[in-house]
């Protein structure tokens, strides 16, 4: 009986039930998408995050020191810690790298800093640099003598596909060495900082530097992340206390960004949610106020303050209800397009890290558990703001809610 007055009060007044409802749709449509971009963010955030370090990371005890002088003496056997974590399951890939800093010079004598990367062949499915190669190929491991470099880079020098150029360095023992090298490949990452950079392979690395079968970084990739902290335990089972040993969360700008991002989300999760509420709260109080008449008369009419609360509560819950649709599928609808084409930010995240691609495109994450989520609020927050609005009139004597 009262679900069908409900109804009724519902579409007797149209014009206040729409204006309620789109308060709701505005309301859901907006922590829609601030749920599924923030989990854009930190997903963008953890792949790339991941790409340069790896899941967990193996250095030396001195490198974080040294890293910042690009000093390569800081380096580890790379054949034997492959050959120590052999047997380790849950371990996908072991990468040897080398991180070095180099000035770069082409035939006209025109030179650049850069920042050198030697790396292996299956990095190149874990930094995705198929999708950034725009001209010519990626390395070919059984060639030397080939770099693939930074669209910005090649710009600066005057340099393209074909040309060569000379890399030089100081070694692994404080001596400068120079050799020339053919460019393969031109790659283009949304960062312009990172396209600064170059990669060689890391036997041609080695080799520059002077630091045959040895790498300054080793990254391990695992099968399943989630078991990241029971790998890492043991690695350190296996190799003690010789390496420094650091999941991907834990190194440089990631550590404070692993710290920093679950905060951000939550603050901006919650004025979201408060701003939502309050449109909804507010409009609910602006309708209850228009028929506390309509209060008094039910409650001359015998009816009690429960079934008042009751039937204001159950129009409150549909209106919340068909809101709450209507605004999943505008938000889903804005959150699945973004997912496809991105937020562009232009240069706002260009300087945000050296080591990190963090790119200037942020694709928003769009799933179900977000959807159901995100209805159960908008359902919570409809419930509370009619209780809110309706229990300060329902307390007040008929004679209260009948005057003007």
């Amino acid at each position: 009986m009262l679900l069908k007055m409900a109804f009724r009060n519902i579409f007797r007044n149209k014009n206040r039930s729409i204006l309620t409802i789109m308060a709701v749709i505005i309301g859901i449509t907006g922590l829609l998408f601030g749920f599924s971009y923030f989990g854009g963010v930190e997903d963008l955030f953890i792949r790339e995050g991941k790409k340069l370090t790896g899941d967990i990371r193996i250095t030396t005890l001195d490198y974080e020191l040294k890293e910042k002088t690009m000093d390569t003496s800081a380096n580890v056997d790379y054949e034997l810690l492959k050959n120590n974590l052999k047997d380790i399951k849950n371990i996908k890939y072991m990468l040897g790298r080398i991180k070095f800093g180099s000035i770069m010079y082409n035939m006209e004598n025109d030179d650049e800093k850069a920042m050198g990367f030697g790396i292996e062949n299956n990095d190149y499915k874990v930094l995705e640099l198929d999708k950034y190669i725009y001209k010519g190929r990626f390395l070919d491991y059984t060639n030397e003598g080939e770099v693939v470099i930074g669209d910005k880079l090649a710009k600066n020098l005057k340099v393209d596909l074909g040309d060569e150029i000379t890399v030089i360095t100081s070694t692994a023992n404080a001596s400068m060495f120079a050799l020339n090298y053919k460019i393969v490949g031109i790659y283009k990452y949304d960062n312009d900082r990172m396209n600064r950079g170059f990669y060689i392979t890391l036997k041609d690395a080695q080799y520059l530097l002077d630091i045959d079968g040895r790498a300054t970084e080793f990254a391990i990739y695992l099968k399943n992340d989630t078991k990241i902290n029971k790998t890492k335990k043991e690695i350190l089972n296996i190799l003690k206390d010789k390496y420094l040993i650091k999941k991907w969360n834990e190194v440089g700008i990631n550590q404070y960004m692993s710290q920093m991002l679950p905060v951000i989300k939550a603050i901006f999760i919650i004025i979201l949610g408060i701003l939502s509420g309050v449109v909804i709260s507010n409009t609910m109080m602006m309708t209850v106020f228009e028929r506390k008449k309509e209060m008094g008369i039910l409650k001359a009419m015998g009816m009690s303050n429960f079934k008042i609360n009751l039937l204001f509560l159950s129009e409150g819950i549909v209106l919340g209800l068909i809101g709450s649709l209507i605004g999943l599928i505008i938000g889903g609808s804005l959150g699945y397009y973004l997912s496809i084409y991105g937020i562009h930010f232009g240069d706002i995240l260009e300087n945000v890290s050296n080591n990190i691609n963090l790119g200037t495109v942020i694709y928003t994450k769009m799933s179900w558990g977000i959807i159901i989520n995100v209805f159960i609020i908008g359902i919570i927050i409809a419930f509370i703001s009619t209780f809110l609005a309706i229990l300060p009139q329902t307390k007040k004597e008929i004679v209260e809610n009948l005057r003007n």
